[in-house]
């Protein structure tokens, strides 16, 4: 059975895109200082706290799900936003004019929950062709992943084959590592959250991106307010969908979204 490929921190978004294209997955070890995600978590914890658990197998029944990160943490939308990160999505995911956010959370899987059943992230209601990838996910451990409490298991090369693949349970391997470190797969890949067999909780910040003429998972215009989205960088707002892909996404009368939001960006010309 292939292993996970791991890479360290000098390595190109050119040799990840490679890997993760053919093989569906990598993780980059140490591409953060561990201060950062442990501040993410710092902000992050007092929404986790009220967060209830899912109500189903697929979410989870001892697992919380915390959205909206990028209205909820400087530091979280730094690691979202990590230059190596975006441009290695750029480089996996099909041609287009732009590329998104799908969705941020926190994913906290909590002692004695079960392993969550082998899915794919693609949430559209058509079937892509083998080797389009629409979308690229990521995860960020706030805590350490083991073995024993609930590390991402994931069947590389499962992407090839897209619907046809029957995922079994002997194939996968789980992802473990430390808080700095970072896997990436394509949302076509079949994976799922670990068993937490410990007595504490495992927390991962996970995020996808998706091309920009796709309805993404998460309404970033309903999970980060205006008022705070306001005051984002233009950057962090274009990734959030404030910018044209195309002909498509523009406010009203035409406007350029940017423009919609903050009264001094320039308007935007709509491609003819």
């Amino acid at each position: 059975m292939k292993h996970l490929r791991r890479f360290d921190a000098s390595t190109t978004a050119e040799e990840v895109a490679e890997v993760v294209r053919w093989e569906g997955a990598c993780i980059i070890d140490s591409l953060v200082e561990p201060a950062k995600p442990a501040e993410a978590f710092q902000e992050l914890e007092p929404y986790i706290e009220f967060i209830p658990t899912g109500t189903d197998s697929t979410l989870g029944t001892r697992t919380k799900r915390t959205g909206g990160l990028m209205g909820r943490s400087a530091m979280a939308r730094d690691l979202i936003m990590h230059p190596l990160i975006l441009t290695a999505s750029e480089m996996i995911m099909a041609k287009s004019p732009t590329y998104q956010l799908m969705n941020t959370e926190v994913i906290s899987i909590g002692p004695g929950e079960s392993a969550q059943v082998l899915h794919r992230d693609q949430g559209w209601q058509f079937e892509f062709p083998p080797m389009f990838e629409p979308m690229l996910s990521c995860m960020w451990p706030l805590t350490p992943f083991t073995a024993e409490n609930g590390a991402t298991r994931l069947i590389l090369e499962s992407h090839r084959g897209g619907r046809l693949v029957s995922p079994s349970e002997e194939e996968t391997q789980q992802a473990v590592m430390d808080p700095g470190s970072v896997l990436l797969w394509t949302g076509s890949l079949y994976h799922g959250g670990g068993r937490n067999t410990s007595d504490s909780y495992r927390h991962g910040l996970a995020v996808a991106y998706c091309l920009g003429w796709l309805r993404p998972e998460e309404n970033q215009f309903l999970a980060v307010p205006p008022a705070v989205a306001a005051t984002l960088s233009e950057p962090a707002l274009r990734l959030m969908g404030y910018e044209l892909c195309g002909r498509l996404g523009y406010g009203v009368d035409k406007t350029d979204p940017l423009a919609s939001l903050r009264q001094d960006h320039p308007q935007q010309a709509m491609p003819a």
